[in-house]
């Protein structure tokens, strides 16, 4: 009996010794702790990190737009809280956050554009229709008021197409896409340093991307497929070009034509079946750059100036009696709005 305690002893330290390496062993094999990338919004006036923008926010990376398979900002519309858009084009020019927006092409039926538009630093607001989502790094939607910063335009938010930057190493991409309806799409990306000596000096990033199918609809009076048709080309050009230790530059060209068919109502509701004798069209043919200087000659202080200026020509109609008027009534109607806009813009900020 006198052993007993002794015994004991010795096995609870020795179980004391297996637990401590079994401990060990196992904070051995744990895998280190990873640090995730932070995500940074860009559309208000000051980088900065997600969980620190005050606005509400959505963000959708690179990475989630190729799970996806998105080729257009029409893909992801439905995926963003409290954002629409009027069915009243090829794709999404009318846009609302928040029931706030515009519904429509006609003048006076709702107030000036309240949703603002950029791709890059690029104003393309009432004229969504080219935002091609091929090459981009991210799309955020800031909802709610952002008059402050972007004037009256930003009244129900903002939403920003940013593509990806230069870059001081080669690199690029290759997307290819063939789908139902007759769909083609292709797009072609590449980018990295001009000046080998000095990859940081001046660097290049260059986009293209083709998209072609012929619409999901069938019009039976004209024995056609292709009335509401897309043929869609984007391209975009940055430069970056870093002057010294004080000065980078960076421009931007974007040159975007879009040719689509608009052809979509029938009088019965008819679904893909139309019966228009005179189908419309969704064009637009847009040429677009801009120039943003940085300065940072100064700790804790910054100069901004940015300078963009967007040349559009769009041709949007439509058959406004949705039928033939030789069988349906005496009534014929087309729609044509032929419009040119011209947006000059030149900002300067001190941070």
């Amino acid at each position: 009996m006198k052993y007993i305690p002794t015994i004991l002893a010795i096995a609870a330290s020795t179980a004391g010794l297996h637990a401590q390496s079994a401990t060990e062993a196992l904070s051995s094999t744990e895998p280190e702790a990873i640090a995730l990338p932070s995500t940074v919004v860009t559309g208000t006036l000051w980088e900065s990190e997600l969980e620190r923008t005050t606005a509400s926010v959505t963000v959708i990376d690179q990475a989630r737009l190729a799970t996806n398979g998105t080729q257009h900002f029409e893909d992801i519309v439905n995926a963003i809280p409290n954002l629409t858009w009027t069915g009243g084009s090829s794709r999404p020019r009318y846009i609302q956050i928040r029931g706030i927006g515009e519904n429509s092409q006609f003048e006076g039926e709702t107030p000036d554009s309240a949703v603002r538009f950029l791709i890059d630093d690029l104003d393309l607001t009432g004229l969504g229709t080219v935002g091609n989502l091929f090459d981009v790094q991210q799309v955020e939607v800031l909802r709610g008021p952002q008059a402050g910063a972007f004037g009256a335009n930003a009244a129900g938010g903002v939403i920003r197409i940013v593509t990806n930057e230069p870059t001081p190493y080669w690199t690029g991409q290759v997307e290819g896409t063939v789908g139902e309806d007759s769909l083609v799409a292709g797009g072609l990306a590449v980018g990295g340093p001009i000046i080998e000596s000095d990859p940081e000096k001046l660097t290049f990033r260059l986009a293209l991307h083709q998209l072609n199918q012929d619409g999901f609809r069938d019009n039976q009076f004209l024995g056609k497929d292709d009335t509401n048709e897309r043929d869609e080309f984007t391209s975009r050009f940055k430069l970056r070009w870093v002057a010294n230790d004080d000065w980078q530059w960076d421009g931007t060209l974007l040159y975007a034509n879009v040719d689509n068919g608009y052809d979509e109502f029938s009088l019965g509701n008819t679904g893909f079946d139309t019966y228009s004798d005179e189908p419309g069209r969704d064009r637009q043919e847009t040429l677009a750059s801009s120039i943003r200087g940085t300065w940072s000659g100064l700790n804790d202080v910054s100069i901004t100036t940015i300078t963009s200026y967007t040349d559009t020509d769009s041709l949007y109609s439509f058959d406004a009696d949705w039928a033939d008027p030789t069988t349906d009534g005496n009534y014929d109607g087309f729609i044509s709005t032929d419009r040119n806009r011209d947006v000059f813009s030149e900002e300067i900020r001190i941070d």
